[in-house]
């Protein structure tokens, strides 16, 4: 217990509350000790075994970080829960993106009601086909300022 004790503070560096990681990490990008997860052994030195259905999960968001205080155990579906992005970060994301597009709401609604395959679209705006077919279809650009939008027939 002593050398891993040793072994793990030689490995981290402090970042204001949180003990960072500067040892190795998985291809997840979480941190790892001879193959084992740095987080569950501190975990579990501390507290005991835990459940094989329970996993290690930090509460800073601080990546590397494998501080005791940040720690809580949680199972598979609650780590999703946290993890899974909200609407309005969805929203905002996608408004964030088409500032940054060079098609413009005009181009979106031609290509909507252009009656041209999605490749023939791709050459005139300089898209891939794909994307063109998944604005006509409306799985790209959706329209989030009418909650109605995409019910029925195309978006206009």
């Amino acid at each position: 217990m002593r050398l891993l004790a040793k072994t793990i503070l030689k490995r981290v560096k402090p970042v204001g509350d949180c003990l960072c990681w500067t040892g190795h990490y998985n291809p997840c990008g979480l941190p790892v000790l001879s193959h084992r997860s740095v987080r569950r052994r501190i975990y579990e030195a501390a507290n005991g075994p835990l459940e094989s259905h329970l996993f290690v999960g930090m509460t800073c968001g601080t990546k590397g970080c494998v501080s005791l205080a940040c720690m809580v155990a949680r199972t598979k579906t609650e780590a999703r829960k946290i993890a899974r992005p909200s609407a309005t970060r969805s929203v905002s994301l996608a408004i964030a993106k088409r500032k940054r597009s060079f098609l413009s709401e005009a181009d979106v609604q031609e290509i909507r009601l252009s009656e041209l395959p999605g490749a023939a679209l791709g050459l005139c705006y300089g898209i891939s086909k794909g994307h063109a077919n998944a604005i006509r279809s409306g799985r790209a650009w959706v329209n989030y300022s009418n909650p109605f939008a995409g019910i029925g027939a195309r978006n206009v």
